[in-house]
């Protein structure tokens, strides 16, 4: 997608689907050097508001926000109440409800009625992520259940920096995935593992990790945020995660659903057929997913394979 807006603003927002050398992929795969790129597009513009979750680049970012600005207030305000109530049915969560009233308490903040609905338009026009909503809502364990550890197969090929925490425990961090990013663990929230964590790009162009509760976030240029996460729950930590899956059957389906979650190197424990009526399937897909960061990706690779009607978290 940032490649689709470097080349023109209408070739991103009419992009839907790409091919790398030859092969489609999905629209977050990201480009290595030397690989030829052919941007498919439809004919009329048709952003989405996820590709805010995974674009790089500001161009791309500011573009895709500038598409949602130019709809209405109201029609905001109910694609944002839309998207809310998918990322939250998606996670067996409580939906929004009247008034919003999921959002009365958002990151230790009351909110009145006009602040709700302000932050539910934020999500419409694509200021704000559903994700990031969530994990402001919610913690890790809320959403995904008791951690399991493990012992890791293979010793990790890099190494991130170290850092302490507040009990003296060093503890390794991932920045946007990479492990060389200069940091400092703020002083506000002092966040420590196993918390859920962001990266915030200070006006000094330095980066301060913050719990994702933290009050400091709620009023920040989303811009400026940064997806991080503790290294050791990567290599040593994950949730076993039931999808359950309804989709109407087809010749090659299975390889599709197996193919999209081998792509993002997610392991499957188990993906048993559970319902069958006609030419509609119901399947749950067990897999073992590190954060989830990780698992929001995978339903929306899982929902854009062909004939699959609905994924959500059981």
């Amino acid at each position: 997608m940032d490649f689709a807006y470097a080349v023109h603003t209408d070739v991103g927002n009419r992009c839907y689907q790409a091919k790398i050398n030859g092969k489609i992929v999905g629209l977050d795969y990201e480009l290595k050097s030397g690989d030829i790129v052919d941007i498919i597009t439809r004919k009329h513009p048709q952003p989405n508001r996820y590709w805010l979750s995974f674009v790089k680049t500001s161009q791309a970012k500011n573009k895709i926000k500038a598409w949602f600005r130019t709809l209405d207030r109201d029609k905001n305000i109910k694609a944002g109440r839309a998207m809310l109530n998918k990322a939250l049915r998606s996670m067996g969560k409580p939906l929004l409800g009247p008034n919003f009233q999921l959002l009365k308490v958002y990151g230790g903040t009351s909110l009145d009625l006009s602040h709700r609905e302000h932050l539910v338009e934020q999500v419409g026009d694509g200021t704000v992520t559903p994700n990031h909503v969530l994990r402001t809502l919610f913690s890790e364990e809320d959403l995904l259940g008791t951690r399991v550890e493990k012992i890791p197969v293979h010793m990790p090929s890099i190494k991130a920096p170290l850092v302490a925490t507040e009990t003296g425990e060093s503890r390794d961090v991932l920045i946007t995935g990479q492990s060389d990013l200069p940091f400092t663990l703020s002083a506000c929230c002092k966040p420590h593992y196993p918390q859920s964590i962001l990266g915030y790009v200070t006006r000094g162009n330095t980066i301060r990790i913050h719990q994702t509760s933290c009050r400091e976030l709620s009023d920040i240029d989303p811009e400026r945020l940064l997806e991080a996460s503790w290294f050791v729950e990567a290599q040593r930590v994950h949730y076993q995660i039931k999808l359950r899956m309804e989709s109407m059957d087809r010749v090659g389906l299975l390889k599709d659903i197996v193919n999209a979650v081998a792509d993002l190197d997610i392991s499957i424990l188990d993906f048993p057929l559970v319902g069958h009526e006609e030419e509609r399937v119901m399947r749950d897909l067990i897999v073992e997913i590190p954060d989830y960061n990780l698992l929001e990706k995978l339903i929306y690779r899982l929902e854009k394979i062909p004939n699959v009607l609905k994924v959500r978290k059981v």
